[in-house]
């Protein structure tokens, strides 16, 4: 909080709301905790409505700023409020000469009958570019500039305001809503480990425990081998994400790459079969921000 004369921050009903004055410097929240990786996406909603066009800047920001730990090179999402129903985006970013050439890339959109704007900053762990998205009212999303060149050791989020060149008499107040940040799905599957009542393997490989295949017991259907079984991911209507199979351990990866989901946390169900036969499924609803994510690991029971 470096203009407390300025600038009032306050939660309200889950948004954390920024009111700002004339010229200020970075006002906002910081995640304390780093992540201790860098494959990982920021979301938001956020929102500002100013008395002047373009007088505030509000941001979303994904930051290695974790000393020593990390160098404090960061990318972030700005908006801005251009009068008229209309937001301006765009992207700023600290990082080393040559790795940004966005600057002036911007993205306008009407603000429609949305309440705010859902905006998106992407980090590939494995090639270091970061992508900056947002999202119309139609739930189409444009990406704001060319993706840059990041290198993090670890990550946290910033959202704040800020704009030392505000008019004098300029007022803005902004919001943000559903900030979470979470491992990359692209590289993060969902594990689910099945297990009996009892915490034992559903397998069963012999009275010395080194028979191959391992074994299972379907009740009406005698013994078969583990790998027939199928596990499936599937959105909360029915359609299936992915089906994996495996021959050891009863543990499965449910990958995320081709899933229709654009943002997480979601609501989701997870299916057992074997072969064309059935054998359970169970519902991961989603509720405010809990739900399935990226990385998560479930642990079924079969009885």
């Amino acid at each position: 909080h470096m203009d407390p004369d300025d600038v009032t921050m306050a939660i309200d009903d889950g948004r954390f709301i920024i009111r700002s004055r004339g010229p200020i410097a970075h006002n906002g929240l910081w995640s304390p905790n780093a992540q201790k990786f860098k494959d990982v996406t920021l979301v938001g909603r956020m929102n500002i409505a100013s008395t002047a066009p373009e007088a505030h800047n509000i941001l979303l920001h994904l930051c290695g700023g974790d000393s020593p730990h990390s160098p404090d090179h960061w990318v972030e999402i700005g908006m801005r409020d251009l009068g008229g129903n209309q937001a301006r985006f765009s992207v700023i970013a600290a990082v080393p000469t040559g790795h940004f050439s966005s600057w002036g890339q911007q993205v306008d959109l009407d603000r429609g009958d949305e309440d705010g704007f859902l905006t998106r900053v992407s980090l590939d762990g494995s090639t270091n570019l970061c992508t900056t998205d947002v999202r119309d009212s139609s739930g189409q999303w444009h990406a704001i500039a060319d993706p840059v060149l990041t290198h993090l050791r670890t990550t946290h989020c910033e959202i704040k305001m800020r704009d030392a060149n505000a008019d004098a008499d300029a007022e803005s107040n902004g919001w943000f809503e559903d900030v979470r940040i979470y491992p990359r799905a692209a590289s993060h599957p969902v594990m689910v480990r099945f297990r009996r009542t009892d915490g034992s393997h559903i397998f069963d490989r012999g009275a010395g425990g080194h028979e191959w295949p391992p074994k299972i017991r379907v009740e009406g259907k005698g013994e078969g081998t583990l790998e027939e079984l199928v596990v499936e991911l599937l959105t909360e209507d029915g359609t299936v994400v992915c089906s994996v199979q495996s021959n050891n351990l009863g543990d499965y990866m449910l990958p995320l790459d081709d899933a229709p989901w654009d943002v997480y946390p979601v609501a989701a169900k997870v299916r057992l079969r074997l072969g064309d036969l059935p054998l359970g499924e169970v519902t991961i609803p989603r509720e405010g921000l809990e739900g399935l994510y990226p990385d998560d690991v479930y642990d079924l029971t079969l009885e």
